[in-house]
């Protein structure tokens, strides 16, 4: 008995860790962004998995009631083509392109390409954002939102 039991036990462990090791490497494959925020009062970094955003769009699709799904289908449908566009095309700009930047008194706004990175910083008098995504990552998320927005075919 002690032996089935011991046996049963391994089995155990030996699944939840190839279940921990499987979600580990599904997550590390997509790619990890990063939000910073600074303010007076708080200094905040927000590790971003990116293959949690397109899991949202997937499980979003099956979960949402479907006439609020048809209604997100009704009203953003008709952009799909260019935020998928938009989405893939951001993934083959170069290196080093600075894609807007906007400096005004209240903000200064720089989106560009780094590396193979997107990033976003903004800078007001009150706070400070940085955000980071994974150029690969884009690309998916825009086939993702484009399944997203499909119509159930």
């Amino acid at each position: 008995m002690l032996k089935i039991l011991g046996v049963t036990l391994l089995a155990c462990i030996t699944v939840s860790a190839s279940a921990v090791v499987g979600t580990a490497a599904y997550v590390a494959t997509g790619g990890m962004g990063m939000c910073r925020v600074e303010t007076p009062d708080v200094s905040l970094t927000v590790p971003l998995p990116m293959r949690l955003a397109e899991l949202g769009l997937t499980v979003a699709r099956f979960a949402m009631p479907a006439s609020e799904l048809r209604e997100i289908r009704r009203e953003a449908g008709p952009f799909r083509p260019l935020v998928e566009g938009v989405l893939s095309a951001i993934a083959d700009i170069p290196a080093g392109t600075t894609l807007v930047s906007v400096e005004t008194e209240q903000a200064t706004v720089l989106i560009r390409r780094q590396g193979r990175n997107l990033t976003i910083d903004v800078e007001a008098p009150d706070a400070i954002v940085h955000i980071t995504v994974p150029v690969r990552s884009i690309r998916r998320l825009g086939r993702s939102v484009g399944r997203f927005l499909d119509p159930p075919g």
